[in-house]
């Protein structure tokens, strides 16, 4: 599955070689960025913990194997499955809450890292029960024709 070896290596970062602090700022910083529905970056962040960008970079990829952008996105996209399994968020409005600027930046990063879309990551892995019609279709919400 595209993507995969990529989050498996994220999912091993070792944060040993960081200062102290630095991940709970990171994470701080991350989840600001998801209240005001803004995309992480790199480079705010090295800002906002008093780095340059190149020894920010630097140290972090050091430290952990992966740049802080590619970071950033993987963070952005475990948001964006989260909303997909918890929540019954239309697809659109999930990338938008996770900080993807467009339909179009979500559609892409989510099926790079994830290898899969949007829809098809909620239909396979969600949890959110829908209403469902007595001959199992999704019903539609008001306003709009059911599909066929």
């Amino acid at each position: 599955m595209p993507g995969s070896s990529r989050d498996a290596r994220i999912r091993r970062i070792g944060w040993a070689g960081l200062p102290a602090g630095l991940l709970e700022r990171i994470e701080e910083y991350l989840l600001a960025c998801l209240e005001r529905e803004t995309s992480p970056r790199a480079r705010e962040l090295a800002r906002r913990l008093g780095y340059s960008y190149r020894r920010f970079e630097g140290t972090f990829h050091r430290a952990t194997g992966v740049t802080p952008s590619g970071y950033l996105k993987a963070r952005q996209i475990s948001a964006a499955k989260l909303l997909l399994k918890k929540t019954d968020l239309q697809i659109d409005r999930v990338g938008y809450v996770a900080g993807f600027g467009t339909r179009r930046t979500f559609f892409r990063a989510f099926r790079k890292v994830a290898g899969t879309t949007p829809s098809a990551y909620r239909r396979t892995e969600s949890n959110v029960s829908r209403p469902r019609t007595p001959n199992g279709g999704e019903l539609s919400k008001p306003g709009k024709a059911p599909k066929r």
